[in-house]
C-alpha cells in the first residue's frame, strides 16, 4: 500500500494540476493523476533541465539508488524546487528531499492508482 514517508504540512493533497516529471516507467502516474487533477501534464526526467515555477512539480523515480544520473538529476531538481514531492514507486531506499516523499511500493497499475489519489486528497 502507497505511503507517505515524509511531508511538510502544506504539501498534500495538491491543490492544482502538477507537472510530473518521471522515470521512463511502462506505466505513467500522469494519466491516473489527470483524472483526478485535470490540467497534469507529463515531462521525462532524462530531458528536463528547468521546471517552471507557477505550478506544483512532483518527480517520480524508481530505485533511484540505482541509477546516480537520476539521482542527481532529482537532487538538482529539488536543489531548484524545494517544495518538490517526490514519488518512489519502488522499494524507497533513501529520501532526496523535497516537500513531501512518498512510497508507492511498487509501479503496479493499483499502487499508481493509490499514490493519484495520496496527490489528489480523498475529496477528489
Amino acid at each position: 500500500a502507497a505511503r507517505v514517508l515524509r511531508a511538510d504540512p502544506h504539501a498534500l493533497p495538491l491543490t492544482s494540476a502538477p507537472l510530473l516529471v518521471e522515470v521512463e516507467l511502462p506505466r505513467s502516474l500522469a494519466t491516473p493523476l489527470a483524472a483526478l487533477l485535470p490540467g497534469t501534464t507529463r515531462a521525462n526526467l532524462a530531458d528536463t533541465t528547468a521546471v517552471p515555477a507557477d505550478r506544483p512539480l512532483v518527480i517520480v523515480v524508481r530505485g533511484i539508488q540505482r541509477s546516480p544520473e537520476n539521482l542527481e538529476r532529482v537532487q538538482r531538481l529539488v536543489k531548484e524546487r524545494p517544495d518538490a514531492i517526490v514519488v518512489d514507486l519502488g522499494v524507497p531506499h533513501l529520501d532526496p528531499g523535497g516537500a513531501a516523499w512518498v512510497a508507492g511500493y511498487g509501479a503496479s497499475r493499483v499502487a499508481i492508482q493509490a499514490v493519484a489519489e495520496i496527490l489528489a486528497g480523498p475529496d477528489r
